[in-house]
């Protein structure tokens, strides 16, 4: 069912995953019980719909009790419960709300460094989340416009592909120079003026 679901999602078809997804969910709760990692994937599945469709205020409630469940029942430094932080950061992000979102990329990242090591590619894409986190706090903008940014900023710097490596660098480099930050923030003004 949720295969079906996830399909139907990648296609779009928001009305006719929701009912699989809250079928599943009931089923494994029915199966397996409430307090089941099984159960808190179904809930994070259900959000993920409605955080697709820009139902935030839905999809909030679900990512929280996922990420309580998992806690509780893998412990707080397992990759599950690291993958629920994200979520929550996603979420939060594509709301404004930089400042939570930051804050819990923070968490996710730091249970990916000690279990999965600095290499790991899980691990690298929540250090991108934290930096590109704070660099939308820092201009208050969102992660197209932020994405746009580092691709403007990429060939300026000898940068020949926009990959993690170069995105991290270039992170790093707008959150610590307040020069470029104050120059992006005044090019950022003058677009939205244009506007």
């Amino acid at each position: 069912i949720n295969n079906l679901a996830a399909l139907y999602r990648s296609q779009g078809r928001y009305a006719e995953a929701e009912p699989l997804l809250k079928q599943a969910l009931l089923l494994r709760q029915e199966l397996l019980g409430d307090r089941h990692p099984d159960v808190a994937s179904s809930l994070n599945n259900l959000a993920g719909l409605y955080y697709s469709q820009r139902r935030y205020a839905e999809a909030e409630p679900l990512l929280k009790q996922a990420l309580l469940l998992r806690q509780e029942l893998l412990g707080d430094c397992h990759p599950d419960v690291a993958t629920s932080l994200n979520n929550l950061a996603l979420l939060y992000s594509s709301q404004g709300r930089y400042e939570e979102a930051e804050i819990k990329a923070q968490e996710a990242l730091a249970i990916r460094l000690s279990v999965l090591g600095e290499k790991h590619p899980d691990t690298l894409n929540s250090l991108l989340s934290v930096k590109g986190l704070r660099v939308q706090n820092l201009l208050q903008c969102d992660q197209q416009t932020l994405f746009a940014i580092l691709e403007a900023l990429a060939p300026q710097a000898n940068l020949p592909t926009l990959d993690t490596e170069a995105m991290l660098y270039l992170l790093e480099d707008i959150a610590t120079n307040p020069e470029l930050l104050q120059i992006l923030k005044q090019a950022m003004l003058q677009q939205t003026q244009v506007i």
